[in-house]
């Protein structure tokens, strides 16, 4: 499934995508809290979402309801996708971006992270939006991005 720019701009408030995805408010805010949703917020502290923002939540949610996933195990999940292969980064621009260091969270969540400092926005990056339809095919989603065994140990400072 492929994310258009108009799925993407934010339009639906934070009460009426709760009323749409059967959940509270308190829970999509709390989805945004740990990380796995980045929302937009207007300058009045309004919550909006986009309608690729209802489809990133349901799919979340069933991860939870269904699969038996938790939000740290699933934070933990997106934080094994590489970045930096899927956007072609080069292997300095790696050695100093944040996010290829943490191993804890995923680039959306990494402060000052390269594309930060590029002037990139997460919730514009297609990393952001197909991480989470690999989470129960990570090794498969690991594979064709090429990401080796090796580069992960080296990451990670195993072996």
């Amino acid at each position: 499934m492929d994310i258009s720019l108009l799925d993407r701009v934010p339009t639906i408030a934070i009460g009426v995508a709760a009323k749409l995805l059967d959940v509270s408010v308190s829970s999509i805010r709390q989805y945004e809290s740990v990380g796995l949703i980045l929302l937009h917020h207007e300058s009045n502290g309004r919550r909006l979402l986009a309608h690729a923002d209802i489809e990133r939540l349901e799919l979340l949610k069933q991860k939870i309801t269904k699969n038996g996933f938790n939000f740290e195990g699933l934070r933990r999940i997106l934080a094994l996708v590489p970045c930096w292969k899927i956007k072609s980064c080069t292997s300095e621009d790696s050695a100093r971006c944040p996010a290829f260091q943490d191993s804890r969270n995923p680039c959306w969540l990494v402060s000052n992270n390269l594309c930060h400092e590029k002037g990139l926005v997460c919730r514009e990056c297609a990393v952001y939006w197909e991480a989470p339809k690999f989470i129960d095919n990570m090794k498969g989603f690991l594979k064709n991005t090429k990401y080796s065994i090796d580069e992960m140990f080296n990451k990670y400072g195993i072996g």
